[in-house]
């Protein structure tokens, strides 16, 4: 990274929580009005997702998370494997990152969660304890989370087959302004074998 690029970047020390480690990088976005948050294990993210969720953010909408419609029957179970309710497929997503908010709304958010020491899994959630709306927008089969050994070797694939590949760093534009590469039509994950605002990385 050159001298340039490091001052468009901040890097801080993350806490034992989650929770805590998007409060110590929210304490360190300036006066951005909106905030992406985006978990760095969905390191092939498109472009076109981060671009959908801040035109959602545009258009008024508080908290905006991407996310894809649900293939499998999704089972509610108990502590002792007996399922206690199959919710309708069709109203299910699968959530991934970045989710965008306004900024007003994540400080409330996570201000409320210092309070109480609530905790969650994803910023949405903190959100929608505010009571407030969030909106889904579609997101990409190429923005898998890498979490063991095969998703790894899922993403050097893609990447070695010229399907994904990283963004050139500009040294003019603003990092959250700079033109994301094209990305051809997603992939299936499972048959892959076959700031104008503030980036917070956090897994999610």
């Amino acid at each position: 990274m050159t001298p340039q690029e490091s001052e468009r970047f901040v890097v801080v020390a993350g806490g034992a929580e989650r929770t805590e480690s998007v409060q110590a990088g929210l304490a360190h976005v300036g006066d951005a009005t909106a905030v992406l948050i985006h978990d760095a294990a969905r390191c092939l993210t498109p472009g076109r997702v981060f671009d959908d969720v801040l035109a959602a953010l545009d258009g008024g909408a508080p908290a905006v998370v991407p996310g894809l419609v649900v293939t499998d029957t999704i089972k509610q179970v108990d502590a002792d494997g007996h399922v206690v309710a199959t919710p309708e497929r069709a109203t299910l997503r699968a959530i991934q990152t970045p989710q965008g908010f306004v900024r007003a709304v994540i400080d409330a958010a996570h201000a409320r969660a210092s309070a109480t020491a609530a905790s969650a899994t994803d910023d949405a959630a903190l959100v929608e304890g505010l009571g407030l709306s969030v909106l889904v927008v579609p997101g990409d089969p190429l923005a898998f989370k890498i979490t063991v050994g095969t998703d790894l070797e899922t993403a050097q694939r893609l990447i070695d087959s010229g399907v994904v590949g990283p963004a050139p760093i500009s040294t003019s534009e603003p990092i959250a302004t700079r033109e994301q590469p094209t990305t051809p039509e997603p992939i299936d994950h499972a048959d892959a074998n076959a700031p104008r605002v503030a980036p917070v990385p956090a897994e999610a």
